[in-house]
């Protein structure tokens, strides 16, 4: 199906187009611009030669940004079109990057067919930007060879810190190396070495070194990564905390930690967010939430094994009033789910000031009466692949993201507290209310989606998934809040999964204004139902989407992949299997969402 523009429209298109190049012809460069705009929002089949001519506009205004944007999109518009390649080059030369416009033309001859009658002129103006680099290049290197000196030597000890602070760990490890006036002056300084990160470590550390790199900072390491340490163990964990003093970030990245953990970090006071990629036992865990613990932020990739329905219970403890973030995936070393069950209704006591709460892979069976709305802090709380029955949890006003993806709830409630009467007496303004929810792949009926959504308040909500799941799609959706005007300020929409969700179903979401990311994954929309959306959609008109993801098969084709691209919308679209797909297929950063 062609989905170009009428003869008509090709008509009028053309006379702004001869309008457009005499208005240039004459000097008056703004007058071309609105004219080549005008015929170009009419999508006509000479969009290539209409892009082209209000790039060299832009170019005459003094607007290379917007010029190299028109080259961009004829670039993506026709592929094998030179034209394109030869105006990003020459924007980039005037935009002093000849570099950078080399490179746009070697991907041009890789796009364009040898056949082409400009293929020649293509090779010809690449010769010569490369012939004028390598020239610059030279008579850089004569001039460097003629002043060279060492910036470790006249360069002020401020400006080489600020330097440094930007490299890796691992490279200024290496720069050292240089010469021995390099050596001498990074080894030398502590400033250098407050930071210590072996996440790149590609063979084991020896401790020796891990010694040498803690007394290089004067014991005033605030930031530590610890990956692949020779014989690490407790021991040396508390030998670290007992010397560095000012630690302040620790994240484990291998081994297993027990009880000694918690000494180290009860020993760490100054020790403020605690990252485990490592293993460590329940108990230990238990021992980390104790109030004698000064965390801020904990994350726990892997618990190690548990027993079968062993509970994590916090009743009858003192609070941890410190923690603001709590991240648990309850996931033995072996992989397998730990099915851990967790008193939720015992929780708010015991983290009374929580600000963000990620429980993966739990069990919350009841009946049990989970009263969260003391949280007056709270603002993200996600349980990943868990289950909750007879739950009935309710949620303080100030949460802001909710995310049970994966999840299944049997006969359980969830609402929202109303706002307290101390907020009400202090007239304080109203808190923002749930903007994020996440129900993919779940098993959440429509009564619980209406609890946390009443229709008559949703215009806080601008993230919503519905992918898979089991017993909310997208007619539900549009029956109880589209229909009566409500979700009107989304900017992510997720109905992937949905099969009943066809061509028909689109026209629902033209008047949002606000979409910046759509997935139709798996859905029933065809390549026709999706140029509709793009012609239509208030939010593509606004230019403010910017991402649709079409996973799942082939459905888009090479003429509503242009259209798309000249709209400066990205269609995803990976194949089934693939590499990209099944990452795809993950949780957004590991166990964790991060929100």
């Amino acid at each position: 199906m062609s989905f170009g523009s009428s003869n008509v429209q090709l008509a009028v298109a053309e006379k702004l187009q001869t309008d457009a190049r005499a208005a240039y012809r004459k000097g008056n460069y703004q007058l071309a611009i609105d004219k080549f705009t005008e015929a170009l929002n009419m999508r006509p089949a000479i969009t290539m030669a209409l892009l082209d001519g209000r790039a060299a506009a832009y170019e005459k205004t003094g607007q290379p940004k917007l010029a190299l944007k028109d080259a961009k999109a004829m670039m993506a518009y026709e592929k094998t079109n030179p034209k394109g390649y030869l105006r990003a080059g020459k924007v980039l030369h005037l935009m002093d990057k000849p570099d950078v416009a080399i490179d746009i033309y070697k991907l041009g001859l890789k796009h364009v067919a040898a056949t082409d009658p400009n293929v020649n002129l293509l090779q010809g103006i690449l010769d010569k930007a490369v012939a004028k680099q390598t020239a610059v290049e030279q008579a850089a290197v004569a001039v460097a060879a003629r002043n060279r000196f060492d910036p470790m030597q006249v360069l002020p000890l401020e400006l080489v810190e600020l330097i440094l602070k930007q490299l890796p760990f691992r490279t200024v490890v290496a720069v050292q190396r240089v010469s021995r006036v390099w050596h001498s002056v990074i080894s030398g300084n502590a400033r250098f070495w407050t930071t210590l990160d072996f996440t790149g470590a590609r063979k084991a550390v020896g401790k020796a070194a891990l010694k040498k790199y803690i007394s290089q900072s004067k014991y005033a390491l605030t930031r530590a990564v610890v990956n692949r340490i020779q014989g690490f163990n407790d021991t040396t964990l508390v030998d670290m905390v007992t010397m560095c003093r000012e630690l302040e970030y620790l994240k484990l990245m291998d081994g297993f930690f027990g009880s000694s953990l918690t000494h180290a970090v009860g020993l760490a006071r100054s020790l403020r967010v605690l990252v485990l990629r490592c293993e460590i036992p329940c108990g230990t865990l238990d021992d980390l939430l104790g109030p004698g613990i000064v965390l801020e932020e904990l994350e726990v990739w892997q618990i190690g094994t548990a027993r079968p329905r062993s509970a994590m219970r916090f009743a009858n403890r003192e609070p941890c009033t410190s923690l603001k973030r709590l991240l648990i995936n309850f996931n033995d070393a072996g992989g397998k789910i730990a099915d851990r069950w967790v008193a939720l209704d015992e929780l708010p006591a015991a983290l009374p000031n929580i600000e963000e709460l990620q429980l993966n892979k739990i069990s919350c069976i009841g009946p049990v009466v989970v009263d969260m709305s003391s949280l007056s802090k709270l603002r993200a709380f996600v349980c990943r692949r868990s289950k909750f029955s007879e739950a009935y949890i309710t949620f303080p006003p100030s949460l802001e993201v909710l995310d049970l993806a994966n999840s299944v709830t049997l006969l359980s409630e969830m609402q929202f507290a109303a706002a307290s009467e101390e907020d009400m007496a202090d007239e304080r303004p109203p808190r923002p209310g749930l903007r994020r929810l996440g129900l993919t792949k779940t098993r959440v009926p429509l009564t619980l989606l209406q609890q946390l959504l009443p229709a008559s308040d949703t215009g806080a909500v601008t993230h919503l998934r519905i992918g898979w799941s089991r017993d909310i799609g997208f007619a539900q959706l549009n029956d109880l809040y589209f229909a009566h005007g409500a979700l009107q300020g989304l900017e992510e929409l997720s109905v992937e999964g949905d099969y009943e969700f066809h061509d028909s179903s689109l026209p629902t979401l033209y008047p949002l204004t606000k979409l910046r990311r759509v997935d139709f994954s798996w859905t029933s929309v065809t390549s026709n139902g999706v140029w509709r959306f793009l012609s239509n959609s208030k939010s593509v008109e606004a230019g403010l989407l910017e991402e649709l993801v079409l996973n799942g098969r082939d459905r888009v084709t090479v003429e509503v992949g242009q259209y798309a691209a000249a709209a400066g919308v990205n269609i995803v679209q990976m194949p089934e299997g693939s590499r990209e797909w099944q990452v795809k297929q993950g949780d957004d950063a590991g166990p964790f969402a991060r929100v």
